[in-house]
């Protein structure tokens, strides 16, 4: 889903600028870094605003880190250049450590390219370690809310059943009947 956000600089000014932020959970064909290029070249030339872009790599291979794309022919150089931040380089313990609610969703899926092919019973676990995660932080219900829907659908179970069986203990946790309102419901969507 792609956002266009108007932001104010820390000195109060406003500045029209461009973020692009790619998501990338696998190596897939390696050709993240062109298509990183391809889109700059695309939004550079639609809005002729300044662009900033970052890849997330949420993959478990730990040299897998592209953030150039170079071109060349009889002289003529194309090189672009983005930034990256590698879910598996963060620190367990920082992260939940750190009040920010963002970082349950990174903590999230650091745990669960730390443990591929996790049974069932593992991923149970860490789903409800990582609600009670989310749980220990202050934050506005709809963050919450947002926060327990990337935790419900980003790991999932190999067994649909479990996914019911974890929606309905966390409504236990949360003191309330599943069968009249859901977690989703009851923290305000």
């Amino acid at each position: 889903m792609d956002k266009l956000v108007k932001v104010f600089l820390k000195d109060g000014s406003e500045r029209f600028i461009l973020c692009h932020i790619e998501v990338q959970s696998h190596k897939g064909r390696g050709d993240l870094a062109r298509r990183m290029a391809d889109y700059y070249i695309r939004l550079r030339e639609k809005y002729k605003v300044p662009i900033t872009a970052i890849a997330i790599l949420a993959d478990g291979h730990k040299s897998y880190r592209p953030s150039v794309y170079e071109e060349g022919l009889l002289g003529t150089r194309l090189s672009y250049e983005f930034t990256t931040y590698k879910v598996l380089d963060q620190d367990e313990a920082a992260l939940r450590s750190d009040a920010n609610p963002f970082a349950v969703v990174v903590l999230t899926a650091l745990m669960s390219i730390k443990q591929p092919g996790a049974d069932d019973d593992a991923l149970h676990g860490i789903k409800r370690d990582l609600y009670f995660e989310m749980k220990a932080r202050r934050m506005p219900k709809y963050t919450r809310a947002g926060i327990y829907d990337f935790l419900k659908y980003y790991v999932s179970f190999e067994d649909a059943n479990q996914f019911y069986i974890f929606k309905s203990e966390t409504a236990q946790l949360e003191g309330r009947s599943t069968e009249t309102m859901g977690t989703t419901e009851y923290f305000g969507r």
